[in-house]
């Protein structure tokens, strides 16, 4: 996972202008939990199903939004979204699942707007799709890992 938020930030020269993050479902799924991040040095927070900000990141996750982007959170501010803004106004976020399950979120953000562009959003998005594909085949072979026993299905 820590190639995934790799490539994520690989466009980007200065490194201290962005962070990519995994979050992963916990198997209580109660939880989306930072599983790698890289980039600038700012420690991501967990989501917890039940609060506010948990509950929309969980709500994108589960109705397989296909992403998330904004462009600053200054002049914009989603309902999907219920984050803290803190250390970031632009960011991107992508579901990682398929028809098997929901595995988590793949996001990327940065402190000033205009850092992020479309062509970031496809990039995330591929790599979301190549993690799925990583979840699914980690499910068949331990069901404990992910897909239908440990993380929800999605519709």
């Amino acid at each position: 996972m820590q190639h995934a938020v790799g490539a994520a930030i690989l466009p980007f020269p200065n490194e201290d202008r962005v962070r990519a993050v995994i979050f992963v479902i916990s198997t209580d799924l109660r939880l989306m939990e930072p599983e790698a991040h890289a980039g600038r040095d700012q420690k991501p927070g967990s989501f917890n199903r039940g609060d506010r900000r948990g509950d929309r990141a969980f709500a994108i996750l589960e109705k397989r939004k296909p992403r998330v982007f904004v462009r600053d959170l200054h002049k914009e501010k989603p309902r999907t979204w219920a984050g803290s803004g803190v250390g970031y106004r632009t960011f991107i976020t992508v579901p990682i699942g398929d028809q098997s399950g929901a595995y988590g979120l793949l996001t990327l953000d940065a402190p000033e707007p205009g850092v992020l562009t479309d062509s970031d959003v496809l990039l995330l998005e591929l790599i979301a799709q190549m993690l799925s594909v990583v979840f699914a085949s980690a499910a068949k072979i331990s069901p404990s890992a992910g897909g239908s026993e440990g993380r929800p299905r999605g519709g």
